[in-house]
């Protein structure tokens, strides 16, 4: 996928299931690998002072689940990067899910990719994402989860749910 092709497709999404059904296509597009049946969610996972956990990867509910506050306060802060980072977040993810579980190698194929697809801002998240948010990043306390309940993306894996109507 070309530089303007990506950029144009990204601007578009409007959606969280937007910006995954992308990730999916650009990692076909590099590595012919993809994960079927993947749930996509959004729970509060509180932050501390050395830092925060975006999201992770689940291999044996075949699950990411998102930070929630940390979305929150990205688009209350710096609501451009809200796409960026979204996008970097599903692509570090979804390549665990395909079977890349060791994160250095994990880093390196989202920095790969990045690359490939041209998009300065999601280079230099990939590159050092606590870098790119040190507002975010640095509190003076322990910000536990106000609500661990996990909330479902809704659209997500559209290719192989074709079944329902």
């Amino acid at each position: 996928m070309e530089e303007a092709e990506f950029n144009a497709e990204l601007a578009s999404a409007e959606s969280i299931a937007d910006i995954f059904e992308l990730v999916k296509e650009v990692v076909y597009d590099l590595t012919e690998e993809e994960q079927a049946g993947i749930m996509v969610g959004l729970s509060d996972l509180g932050k501390t002072p050395k830092g925060f956990v975006g999201a992770y990867y689940s291999s044996h509910s075949n699950m990411i689940i998102l930070n929630k506050r940390i979305m929150e306060q990205i688009k209350w802060q710096t609501p451009e990067l809200i796409k960026p980072y979204l996008f970097h977040l599903l692509l570090h993810e979804y390549i665990h899910s395909i079977g890349v579980y060791d994160e250095l190698q994990t880093r390196e194929l989202t920095n790969k990719i990045a690359q490939r697809i041209g998009d300065e801002t999601i280079i230099k998240m990939s590159e050092n994402l606590t870098k790119h948010f040190p507002e975010i990043v640095h509190t003076e306390k322990i910000e536990v989860p106000n609500d661990q309940n996990i909330y479902f993306v809704k659209g997500i894996d559209r290719k192989n749910m074709n079944y329902i109507y």
